[in-house]
Order: C-alpha cells, then sequence, then structure tokens
C-alpha cells in the first residue's frame, strides 16, 4: 500500500476521528482500518462497530448451521434457531433466542446469553409456552478475552474459527438441553397440557379413525338386497350385520 495514502488516512482519523473519517470517505470500518494499517483493540469498540458493519453489509456469515445471526438497532446481535427433536410431540418446534455481540460495549471477552425459549404447537400455531431464560441468570456465560488484532482478516477469521463454532456449542450443548428440560417441568406441573397425555389421545383418535375406515370398507360388502345395520362380532373379528332390506 502506498505510504502516503496511509499517512493521509492516519491524518484524517487523528484529525477527525475513525468515524468521521469513515464517512468522509465514504467507506466502511473494515477498509479504513485496513487502509490505515491500525491495530484493532477490543476495548475501544473498534472490533464490534468493524464486525457488526460487517455482518450487516453481508461480508461475514449471517447463517450458522441451524441458526440465523441478526443485529439489532441497539446493537445486539441475535441467534435465532428453530428445531424439532424427539423430546416433544412431531408437531412441535422448538424456538431459542440467544443474545451473543462480539465485544459488545468494548468488552474484551464475548457475552453469550440466551433470552427466550418456546415450544409451538406448528399445526395450529399455538405458543405452548415460553421461558424468559435472561430473566433467571442461569444462562450466561463468556468467551475468552482478545485484547487486539493486529488486522481486520485475523479479526473475520476469530469471527469464523472461533466466534461462529463456539457459540454454537454453548447454545446446543448446554443451554438447551437445559431448556428442553425446563420446559418439561413447566409442563409437567401445567394440567392444561402433557406431552404423554396429548400423545395416548392422539393414538386413540387414530386408531378408531382407521378402524372407521375399516368398518366403511366392510360397509360396501353386503349383498344385494341386504343393507347394514352396525356391526356385529364372530370368532373375534368385527363383521357388518347385514339385513334383508323391508319392501315398500
Amino acid at each position: 500500500m502506498d505510504d502516503k495514502i496511509k499517512d493521509t488516512i492516519n491524518q484524517l482519523i487523528d484529525e477527525f476521528g475513525l468515524y468521521e473519517a469513515k464517512n468522509m470517505l465514504g467507506i466502511t470500518f473494515a477498509n479504513i482500518v485496513k487502509l490505515s494499517g491500525q491495530k484493532i483493540y477490543t476495548d475501544t469498540g473498534m472490533a464490534s462497530e468493524i464486525l457488526y458493519e460487517s455482518i450487516n453489509n453481508g461480508q461475514l456469515p449471517i447463517k450458522y448451521k441451524e441458526f440465523e445471526i441478526s443485529t439489532s438497532s441497539d446493537g445486539i446481535a441475535y441467534w435465532e434457531g428453530k428445531f424439532k427433536t424427539d423430546r416433544f410431540l412431531p408437531d412441535m418446534v422448538e424456538n431459542i433466542s440467544v443474545m451473543a455481540t462480539p465485544f459488545w460495549d468494548g468488552m474484551k471477552f464475548t457475552p453469550v446469553e440466551a433470552d427466550w425459549y418456546s415450544l409451538i404447537n406448528e399445526t395450529g400455531n399455538v405458543l405452548i409456552d415460553e421461558i424468559s431464560a435472561g430473566e433467571s441468570g442461569n444462562y450466561y456465560q463468556q468467551l475468552d478475552e482478545v485484547e487486539v488484532f493486529s488486522n481486520v482478516d485475523d479479526l473475520f477469521s476469530w469471527y469464523k474459527k472461533v466466534y461462529l463454532p463456539v457459540v454454537y456449542d454453548i447454545i446446543t450443548n448446554d443451554y438447551l438441553p437445559r431448556l428442553q428440560q425446563e420446559m418439561e417441568d413447566r409442563l409437567d406441573e401445567n394440567e392444561g397440557y402433557n406431552p404423554m397425555r396429548e400423545s395416548i389421545v392422539r393414538a386413540l383418535r387414530e386408531e378408531t379413525k382407521t378402524q372407521e375406515m375399516k368398518e366403511g370398507e366392510l360397509t360396501e360388502k353386503c349383498w344385494k338386497g341386504y343393507t347394514q345395520k352396525g356391526m356385529k362380532t364372530m370368532f373375534g373379528k368385527r363383521y357388518p350385520n347385514c339385513v334383508k332390506k323391508k319392501k315398500k
């Protein structure tokens, strides 16, 4: 890179500050830091700003496995995922939202805190129950501290090789199993909904429906001149009770 360009950009940063210099040049945080050759200190908010902007403009992945990563107007990065597991009924969908903003508010570490977890009946689009995980303080961890990155490439590498897999591991191997158990405990205490009872009711309904279909098929087997009057049991099996039609 031309030393004159580098010196000019650093003079702009020294005189007007990084944010104003960026706006004056009409470039991104990542580009101005690259051109200036400055190191990226996490406690100045620079690392967070670069990552936040790069997430929003598509320079960095916003999807990791089952999760979508988005940012809010208050500078928080959210991980949101949907799951279907064997912990609940087949039409139940689990939703989880986790706040994991890299180096939030000038911190040298990255806080990872579960926000909420809900169970939804997908068929009827009905909320079964919801847990406000952030209120308890039991779903909070921190990624290791990082003081400085040599350049933007190192910062982006940290995002892809550390931030994404480590946050994912915390959510799926710690938060999610505990939230699932907490949800199960809540449902057991709620007489209005019980997964086991509902599964039994569903099985009985399906069995009844199947039996009705079978009986409907047998109804058509009465011979000509006879009609069915209910069912009868013979030798342990159900048969249509065929009686002769009355002449009018």
